[in-house]
């Protein structure tokens, strides 16, 4: 499921990332351990998620421009 539009997807149309410590990182390998979260694979989704911080405001962490840089770079 999608965090930011609540929406069930398969696994292909979302991206993983995970929260270690108290940074995220993007998983495209589904390989890091820690609790996984997912995000749609549209551009739109990720823009707006950016737009509104919505993943800081959702895990309670500090996340970068370059974490959504690198979400964009896997479209």
């Amino acid at each position: 499921m999608c965090l930011v539009t609540r929406e069930s997807k398969e696994v292909s149309e979302l991206i993983r990332f995970t929260l270690i410590g108290n940074e995220v990182k993007v998983d495209p390998l589904h390989k890091l351990g820690g609790r996984g979260y997912y995000i749609s694979k549209d551009k739109e989704v990720i823009e707006e998620a950016k737009k509104r911080n919505l993943i800081h405001k959702i895990l309670k962490v500090e996340v970068s421009s370059d974490f959504y840089d690198e979400l964009l770079s896997l479209l």
